[in-house]
């Protein structure tokens, strides 16, 4: 049997409300003609739902565990809200090309992630134990530390009470080894081919995790400098585009070179153009 005690290494002390301001100054920070609207939109919504559910987040975040069989509406939830978090998070990172340092708790939970999620199916992905030889981790139970269910959770009162949660996983290494010998006792525990982890979790920790990755992803996003796009000079084209002997100007060479740049009041709007110098060169043909 091994344990592992999830505890956050920062504690996040500041409030929902304020993360969900920087987020907010960081959106115009970044927001440029080059923005992909769309994509950014939907990864800072689930950033701000996030913060607010994770802010809230109570001893009962898994329910009354799984005790039924399979994981509460609550575990699911929680599982769930953690992945499309994390991954917005990570995502919007991307777009706007910030580097921030990822906790290290977030493999474990990501691995409590997908326990609760695809349990029922061979995993063998679970990163943060060390399951080398090991075929298959399940989850097993999981315990609510509450009165509810005194004789399970017995034996983990006692040395784990401020846990709200004790997570176990068991993993086999499907030995089918012809050297077994299935009339010897105690074959598969002398060989540990079955291997329990207890993992104990409570939701100040997360809270404190996730939130304080967040503040990390917008304290580094504040404080980077964007490069400074390129201004685009326009180049000395009087003599091409204006005939100085007759006092013709081409206004189609300069709606073209115009319209290559957001800033020069070059509007496409429903397949139809717009334009100011489009109405000095009406005023000149009429004259």
């Amino acid at each position: 049997m091994n344990e592992i005690r999830f505890e956050s290494t920062a504690k996040f002390s500041d409030t929902a409300e304020t993360l969900k301001n920087k987020l907010n100054k960081s959106i115009e920070k970044y927001q440029d003609e080059c923005t992909f609207d769309n994509s950014e939109a939907s990864l800072v919504w689930i950033i701000r739902g996030g913060i607010e559910y994770f802010d809230c987040i109570d001893s009962d975040f898994l329910g009354d565990g799984n005790s039924s069989g399979i994981p509460s509406m609550k575990a699911d939830h929680f599982a769930n809200n953690f992945y499309r978090f994390y991954n917005a998070i990570e995502e919007l990172a991307k777009l706007w090309k910030v580097q921030f340092c990822k906790p290290d708790e977030i493999k474990l939970l990501n691995d409590i992630r997908t326990l609760i999620v695809h349990s029922g199916e061979q995993l063998c992905n679970i990163e943060s134990l060390e399951l080398k030889g090991y075929k298959d981790s399940q989850l097993g139970r999981i315990f609510k530390n509450d009165d509810k269910e005194p004789l399970n959770f017995m034996r983990f009162k006692e040395h784990f009470s401020k846990y709200d949660y004790c997570i176990q996983v068991w993993n086999d290494r499907h030995n089918k080894s012809k050297q077994k010998q299935l009339a010897e006792a105690y074959y598969n525990q002398q060989n540990n081919d079955f291997y329990d982890i207890d993992i104990y979790v409570k939701a100040e920790d997360i809270r404190d995790t996730l939130l304080t990755m967040v503040e990390n992803f917008l304290n580094i996003g504040e404080m980077q400098k964007l490069k400074l796009r390129k201004e685009h000079k326009l180049p000395d084209i009087k003599e091409r585009v204006i005939d100085l002997n007759n006092h013709m100007i081409d206004f189609d060479k300069i709606s073209n070179l115009i319209s290559k740049d957001c800033r020069g009041g070059y509007l496409i709007e429903n397949g139809l153009t717009y334009w100011d110098g489009f109405g000095l060169q009406k005023i000149i043909q009429l004259c």
